[in-house]
């Protein structure tokens, strides 16, 4: 199915390159629409094309400071992300709030996922605290957060202080 997709977004490209002015607004209309359709099955499948994330020149503003949905939807720009998507891909507002959601989503589960991870790093860390083996607990975390070496000193000897 997506490489029928894919087959007929390159055919529309083709049309484009022959198509007059009016048809070819009309065509980058609906190759923008398919676009966008073919982005959100795909994330729907879990499947990636390493496609480029910052948006494009639609001329509406966004809101400055935001390069990317994925920032627009962090920040709590969800309608911002909805009229951004729907301005950059031409899709209407229920597509659009579809995929925003989507993102939100993905979002949610990434930053569950970190939390987890991080829950783990802490309770490992102050177990070897308590087992007083320090040295091993700094070198985990620096390995783990990538933290400067003053940084994980400073977050160990804060961990220190509320077992202590």
């Amino acid at each position: 199915m997506v490489k029928k997709l894919l087959l007929l977004v390159g055919l529309l490209g083709m049309m484009l390159y022959w198509a007059s002015d009016e048809e070819r607004q009309a065509l980058e209309a609906r190759l923008a629409r398919m676009e966008a359709k073919i982005d959100y099955i795909l994330s729907y499948l879990g499947l990636s094309i390493n496609a480029p994330t910052t948006l494009k020149n639609t001329g509406t503003q966004a809101t400055p400071g935001f390069t990317t949905l994925e920032e627009l939807v962090r920040a709590g720009h969800r309608l911002e992300a909805i009229k951004v998507y729907r301005a950059q891909y031409g899709v209407s507002l229920q597509e659009a709030e579809k995929s925003v959601e989507h993102l939100e989503r993905q979002l949610n589960a990434s930053l569950q996922q970190e939390s987890q991870a991080s829950t783990l790093l802490i309770e490992e860390v102050t177990r070897l605290l308590r087992l007083g083996q320090r040295t091993q607990a700094m070198k985990l975390y620096h390995e783990r957060t990538h933290l400067t070496l003053s940084e994980v000193k400073a977050e160990i000897d804060a961990l220190e202080q509320q077992l202590w």
